[in-house]
């Protein structure tokens, strides 16, 4: 763990909802890494996600058992088997320079992971808060 992230495949302990920036900034109305992480802490109930500013994503960890349940289909996606994650390590929870993920809330103990419906709540509200004001904005 040279670089403090663990590359894990999804699919067996846990697996992880991808969800797009805009939607979560949109829905917290706001895009500082502190109050983005309060307001993820709140509508996951503590549940560890991760934010990969580079790809501009936010990664919520979950049980494995919801990708056969996604139903969101669109800019968000539940990895399955088929995908690896780049886990970070523990103490990585400060947004750092450049484009380094980091844990926006942070992963407290291991097997602590969203509920199934939690994700998909956030990602469905999210596309259509981010879809107001993308519409907002071009008024």
């Amino acid at each position: 763990m040279t670089y403090g992230v663990a590359l894990l495949r999804c699919g067996g302990s846990f697996t992880a909802v991808r969800i797009p920036a805009r939607y979560i900034h949109a829905l917290a109305r706001d895009e500082d890494p502190a109050a983005v992480g309060r307001f993820l802490d709140t509508a996951l109930e503590g549940s560890p996600v991760f934010f990969h500013p580079g790809a501009r994503q936010f990664y919520a960890l979950t049980f494995a058992g919801m990708v056969t349940q996604w139903a969101l289909p669109g800019a968000t996606e539940c990895l399955g088997t088929d995908a690896f994650l780049g886990v970070l390590a523990p103490v990585r929870t400060k947004p750092g320079r450049g484009q380094n993920p980091y844990w926006s809330v942070p992963l407290t103990e291991p097997g602590v992971l969203c509920g199934v419906d939690a994700p998909a709540g956030l990602a469905a509200y999210g596309r259509e808060a981010a879809a107001r004001g993308e519409a907002e904005g071009d008024g």
